[in-house]
Formats: structure tokens, sequence, C-alpha cells
């Protein structure tokens, strides 16, 4: 049985078994869950907060968790994070009522299918053995311990070429696992079957083991291997999840989308937030106290560059906004950054989603006798992280153009 969820947001009363209950209590996300009993018995809303994938509990229920930013944005924000480089227009067929591991599944069914057209990668594979005719070079100790009493055969290291590479057996280990949990719809399934056939019988992949998915570097000779790889790595390291309650009797896969975000933003801003005057510097730790013994650590800083002023500071924030602009600790938090960094202003940078549409804008005005500080909050698209960076440029824009006397002039 599937139940579908919005992060965030309480769940329909979900029907949970002990076990089940035990294994969301030891869950490696648990402090993300909030289970609360509902009126009938035996049965619990469920909240997961800033967490979206999939929960399989060991009674088979599967607990299905929608981002609310949309799964292809999602996966978006997954590829330009990780250089994985997926557009939009592969994700245009995409149906939102499906699964995490529907879009998953389809995407990886396409790259592999796309990889085994085009030849799967060979190398060299060592091999030895009793040859009735030399090949490579003979291994005379091992030779006459086989062969002191017979004639005609000679014990050989040879080398040949072979599809059975590590890039080879993640692929089909990731095949079987998505075939295995049947967690894909019926199309997908079929695409992966015939994948499958189509993957040399010599791709062996008896004990094989997560370690092997750190030991592949990609470079110019698997270069077409990164894309299915990459996501290969991320169904295998779904797959095996198990607490000690007992493994989940098919494949759990979860992200968490505030810290995605977070890093979502700041290496959109890396690559495309050119300015000549400002610098952009993530995850700034400067001292909050006399003492030095509190620091603080803003997502976000903007400073002058060759003199260091602060114009802005800036936080993601994933979590939804209530009826007000700002909740009381994400304002007290501005403040102390504001007051630290000596400047006025400061941006909260929320995602477009289903509550709030890209382009929303809000602002909120703290009075102070040194002047009113400001806190500006955005909502930026996802679609394309250039127009995420263009976003929050032209809101730190605004704030240059609205106190040009606090900037010096570093001509």
């Amino acid at each position: 049985m599937r139940y579908t969820l919005m992060e965030n947001r309480p769940s329909e009363a979900l029907p949970l078994t002990e076990a089940d209950l035990r294994y969301l209590q030891d869950f490696k996300f648990a402090r993300d869950l909030l289970i609360v009993p509902s009126r009938i018995e035996k049965t619990y809303q469920v909240t997961a907060d800033n967490i979206v994938g999939v929960i399989s509990l060991p009674s088979g229920t599967q607990i299905n968790i929608r981002p609310k930013i949309g799964l292809p944005n999602l996966f978006r924000l997954l590829s330009f994070v990780s250089d994985w480089c997926f557009c939009l227009d592969e994700m245009a067929d995409y149906e939102e009522e499906e699964g995490i591991f529907d879009l998953l599944g389809q995407l990886y069914s396409r790259e592999l299918t796309t990889l085994i057209k085009n030849g799967l990668k060979q190398d060299y594979d060592s091999s030895e053995g009793n040859m009735t005719t030399i090949r490579g070079r003979i291994l005379f100790g091992t030779h006459l311990k086989h062969n002191l009493t017979q004639t005609g055969k000679a014990y050989c290291l040879f080398s040949e070429r072979s599809s059975n590479t590590v890039e080879n057996q993640i692929l089909l280990a990731a095949t079987q696992a998505l075939l295995r949990g049947q967690v894909c719809n019926v199309n997908t399934q079929k695409a992966l079957r015939a994948c499958l056939k189509n993957i040399p019988a010599q791709v062996d992949i008896a004990g094989f083991s997560s370690h092997k998915l750190t030991t592949i570097q990609i470079g110019r000779h698997n270069q077409c291997y990164r894309r299915p790889l990459f996501l290969a790595t991320l169904i295998l390291r779904s797959i095996g999840f198990i607490n000690e309650f007992g493994p989940s009797r098919q494949p759990s896969f979860l992200i968490n989308s505030a810290k995605l975000f977070e890093d979502y933003v700041a290496l959109a801003l890396e690559k495309y937030y050119l300015d000549p005057v400002l610098e952009v510097i993530a995850q700034e730790i400067s001292p909050f106290d006399t003492d030095g013994t509190l620091n603080i650590k803003p997502d976000l800083v903007f400073r002058q560059k060759g003199v260091g002023y602060v114009v802005s500071v800036a936080d993601t924030k994933y979590k939804d906004l209530d009826l007000r602009n700002v909740n009381s600790a994400d304002a007290y938090q501005m403040l102390a950054y504001m007051v630290n960094l000596n400047c006025q202003v400061s941006v909260l940078i929320y995602p477009e989603s289903i509550f709030r549409s890209a382009g929303q804008k809000e602002t909120v005005t703290i009075p102070s006798v040194r002047g009113d500080y400001q806190i500006y909050v955005i909502t930026v698209p996802l679609a394309d992280p250039k127009d995420t960076a263009a976003a929050i440029k032209k809101t730190i824009q605004a704030i240059q153009g609205k106190f040009p006397n606090q900037l010096e002039d570093v001509s």
C-alpha cells in the first residue's frame, strides 16, 4: 500500500503497525518526522519536515513524500549541485502523480538504453589458467605444480578485453535492484528488462558491495558513463536501507530538501553572480561576542571587493511561511546578522513552490535608533540556476540603489 503526503504538511490518517512505529522511531531521519495518533485506532498523522522521497516500512506500507517544489525541480537542483546536468526537456513527460522512484527509474532507463546502444565500455582483464596454447606469459612455478606429470599444457597469465568492468557491474546491480523492488511503473520496468537482456553475460556482480561506488573516477575514457553512473549510485545507496528492526521490504530513498536548496543557491551564485563591485561569500564564520565563544555563519554575505564592507547578508529558507512575512525566530536571526556585520539590509531567500510563486516579494522593517533595519523576503525560480542567480542579483542591486552612500568608491 502506498500513501502520499506533501512535505511540511500533515498526512491523512495512516495505518501503522507496532513494527512500523519502531522502525520510524529509529529511522535515520526520525528527528524530521512528527508522528501523532489520530482519532481512528492504530492510525497516525505523519508530517515530514524538509525531507522528501520514499520510506518503505516493515509492514509493506510505503510512504511517498512529495516535494513542495515538484519532483522535476527537485531533480534539477540535485543534478546541478552534483554536476549531473539534466535539463527541463528531459523531464517534460514526467507525470507529477508518480513517485520519486518512477522518475528516477525513468531517467535511469533512458540513460542506460542510450549507453547500451552506443556500446558498453570494455577493459583488459587479467586471467590465468592451464592452457593448451601459450597466451601471455607462463607462470613457471604454478606451471610445474599443475603439469609436472602431464604435457601439452602451460599455465599462463594473460589479458583479454572484457565487459566485466566496475562501471558495468554498478549498472547491472542498479538495474536488478530496481526490478527486484518493483518500485517503478510498468513502462519503466519493461525498458529496464530490455536493458538487462543487452548487458553482456560476462558482467558479474557476485559479491558486489557498495564500496565499488566510491572507486569510480570519471575521465575522458568513461565520460559517457557520468550520468547513468550517478543515477545508479543514487539507486544503489537507497536500496539497502536497514535498521535494527530489520530491512524494509522495498527500497527507501530520502533527500534533505532544505540542505539541497541551500547548496543549490550557493553554487548558482558562485557560477552566475558576476559583479565588478561585489563578491559573494558562502558560509562565512564571524565572531559574535567579545570573548569569541559565539559565532555566526550566514549562508551568504555580499561584500564590496577590495574594501570588505558588507552590503547585505542573506539566508536560504526552505520552510513554509505562515500568514506573516517572516516568523519571529528568522527575524531575530537576521537582525543578529545585520547588527554583527554592520549592515542595514538582509535577504531571506525562499524557493518557488506550490505555496509560493516565483517573484513573490515582501519587506519587513524593524525600527531602530540607528536607523531602520530591513529584511527583504524573495522567492526565486528553480527551472534554471541562471534565473535563480539573476533574481537574487536584482534584489541586491535594489539594495545598492537604496543605500548608495554606503558603498565606497573602489575605482
